[in-house]
């Protein structure tokens, strides 16, 4: 006798991804890419069109344009700190 399946329906299935048409680039024209970008690099359609304009649609450009102020934060002086 084989074992009684106990799975309810929908448990176990994985939920369909949204994955852009190509990649590499980003297509501002296309609905379906500005959607997963805007969500992938967390901008507004505005804000990555703007950046796509001056950077290029490669990932790595429009990635490196958006990161630019959060990836490198300024270095500050430890003079003005006091010492413990």
């Amino acid at each position: 006798m084989l074992p009684k399946d106990t799975r309810e329906e929908g448990e176990g299935k994985i939920a369909p991804q949204m994955t852009p048409h190509d990649p590499s680039r980003v297509h501002v024209d296309d609905e379906h890419d500005l959607i997963y970008w805007c969500s992938r690099f967390d901008c507004t359609r505005e804000q990555l069109r703007a950046v796509v304009n001056s950077a290029g649609d490669s990932v790595a450009a429009v990635e490196r344009m958006l990161l630019k102020g959060t990836a490198d934060p300024p270095r500050e002086s430890f003079v003005n700190f006091p010492k413990p």
